[in-house]
């Protein structure tokens, strides 16, 4: 391969976005990928959690992304984090563009989540938005 391949690993600190954290991670050593660890705060939700608006990525947001940055950092892999405040599917579309695929973990449907079934999730947003390949892990 002469180039590196670029992944877009979303988290939103659930245990499937570090299953997806581990997925990548080790698909990414095989491809000398590089990573971009996105996690993306909602402003009202940011400033409910008392996050600091100008440093998000401290907090409660910063302990969210620790567990997937062990991951990464466990198989040396070069990676890049990124913490944006905004909706999270407008943001994961408009950081894509750069990115061979986007990784991320996916909850799927159980009885308690009609509601988010008929609303659509963040996952299943991209999903049906983007253009790049999205790989879900469960």
């Amino acid at each position: 391969m002469d180039e590196d391949k670029m992944f877009l690993l979303c988290t939103d600190g659930s245990e499937n976005s570090y299953r997806a954290a581990e997925y990548l991670a080790s698909m990414a050593s095989c491809l000398r990928g590089r990573i971009t660890l996105l996690h993306v705060v909602k402003k009202e939700e940011a400033v409910a959690m008392g996050e600091d608006i100008k440093d998000p990525g401290s907090g409660i947001t910063g302990k969210r992304l620790n567990s997937a940055i062990e991951i990464l950092q466990s198989r040396k892999l070069d990676y890049t984090v990124s913490v944006q405040i905004g909706d999270p599917e407008k943001v994961i579309l408009e950081m894509s563009s750069k990115y061979e695929a986007i990784v991320m973990g996916y909850k799927g449907v159980n009885e308690r989540r009609i509601a988010e079934m008929l609303l659509g999730s963040v996952a299943d947003h991209v999903l049906r938005h983007t253009k790049k390949p999205v790989i879900l892990v469960p």
